[in-house]
């Protein structure tokens, strides 16, 4: 009874409970109820869960789901793979990268790097300015020519002009002027230059007008020898222009310092130099397709630099990586009026290293899109910066011959994206550590 009457409060509670209880369960067993449930069973979802109990299919949905991440994944591989083929480029040689295997391969890979700089005109049929040789030749031709006349006067019975003292004063060709970097109105956001394009790019004019709408310089070759047909220079100079596709001088690649010293080059400068070269190497092929395009409209006679796009490269250099911490120059990549940023702000990661380059033409104005485009489609390389300026009006003087379309000086920056999981492998361990490419990178 004690017991009772100290627990009387927690007794009743649970009698009530129990008592609700009780009254729950006499009511879910009353027939409404009961009907109710049989009802749920029978609906459309309950009739599924029998016939999943029967028939498994969720075991065909789940592996036709797997199969089709397999699927994605195969796809999302081959994708990868194909991304890296574009953006792969081969060594010069084997044995260099990451560490040269023995060390006469680095005297033989400086050997085998400067053979490659000296092939990199051959595949945009590029000359330089004609050669003092070249120009003596002419001057020979210029004596026969003179003797001709001069037979052809006699023969009609008048007198012919002193052939010695004609060519007593003849000059020898000119050099090339300096290329200085930069130079040109860069246009960024805001800017007011423009590329002022015409219409496309059709067929170009055909040969045999250098002597007409190129001799810009011949008034004053007429003072100081004659009409240009007796002036030596002025005749190797065309004859140049019609031999080549495009100008190109000894300064105007990118070459590595490697090039220049006796002792063994380290490898980070190997590297340095065969990077250069990569980049080189895809512009050059990007160029030589925009020109191609143009030669393929020839159709009489030979396609020369008067009809091409492209009719010089002034300057090309690959001026370094692009880091977090700022511009990882490469050596010999040196040049002026460059900006010091890209609006993509992207730098070296744990995906791409990116390297800067910049390009200076003599370019068609109607072409210069074009050109750009090409270069961006040779590999993952974009357009930051672009600027042009004006010829300069001593090229022709000094025997760049362009032809007579309209034409403009374009400076254009570009920034190149390398696949880290393909050319870590070949980093030389200081390149890795400069970029960072050790830390926390499984690339």
């Amino acid at each position: 009874m004690q017991f009772i009457k100290a627990h009387l409060i927690s007794l009743l509670c649970g009698v009530g409970a129990i008592a609700a209880l009780a009254v729950g369960i006499l009511g879910m067993m009353a027939t409404s109820v009961v009907d109710e449930m049989n009802k749920r069973v029978s609906d459309t979802g309950a009739r599924e869960i029998r016939s999943l109990a029967a028939d498994p299919q969720n075991e065909r949905k789940i592996e036709a789901e797997r199969a089709k991440g397999e699927k994605f994944e195969e796809e999302y591989q081959r994708t990868l793979a194909a991304a890296y083929g574009i953006n792969q480029r081969g060594p010069l040689m084997a044995g260099v990268f990451p560490k040269p295997d023995k060390e006469s391969t680095k005297f033989q890979f400086v050997e085998v790097y400067e053979r490659a700089l000296r092939r990199l005109p051959i595949g945009l049929i590029a000359g330089t300015l004609p050669t003092n040789e070249e120009v003596e030749d002419e001057r020979q031709n210029v004596l026969d020519l003179q003797l001709l006349e001069a037979e052809q006067l006699e023969e009609g019975g008048q007198r012919a002009p002193a052939i010695t003292q004609r060519n007593a004063a003849l000059p020898r060709a000119r050099p090339p002027p300096a290329v200085v970097g930069g130079g040109a109105t860069m246009m960024g956001a805001g800017g007011r230059g423009s590329l002022r394009m015409a219409g496309g790019a059709g067929v170009r004019g055909g040969g045999g007008r250098f002597a007409g709408a190129m001799g810009a310089g011949a008034p004053a070759r007429a003072a100081r020898g004659g009409e240009p047909k007796y002036d030596p220079v002025y005749r190797a100079n065309v004859s140049k222009a019609k031999s080549i596709r495009c100008y190109v001088d000894p300064p105007t690649f990118h070459v590595s310092p490697i090039v220049n010293v006796t002792s063994a080059p380290p490898p980070d400068q190997m590297w340095f130099a065969q990077v250069s070269l990569w980049v080189q190497q895809d512009l050059v092929a990007a160029i030589a397709r925009v020109n191609e395009a143009a030669a393929r409209q020839v159709t009489d006679g030979d396609a020369y630099v008067e009809q091409m796009p492209v009719k010089r490269i002034e300057l090309l250099r690959v001026l370094g990586y692009q880091a977090p911490g700022g511009l990882l120059s490469f050596p010999g990549g040196d040049t002026g009026g460059v900006r010091s940023e890209s609006f993509t702000g992207q730098t070296c990661n744990d995906q791409f290293d990116v390297v800067r380059f910049v390009l200076v033409v003599v370019v068609d104005q109607r072409d210069v899109l074009q050109l750009i485009d090409q270069i961006s489609k040779q590999n993952y390389y974009q357009c930051i910066g672009a600027g042009y300026s004006m010829v300069n009006p001593d090229d022709a003087q000094h025997g760049y011959l362009y032809g007579p379309e309209p034409v403009v000086r374009v400076q254009l920056e570009f920034e190149g994206y390398m696949a880290r999981a393909v050319y870590k492998p070949l980093m030389p361990a200081e390149i890795r550590r400069m970029l960072g490419a050790d830390e926390g990178d499984d690339g």
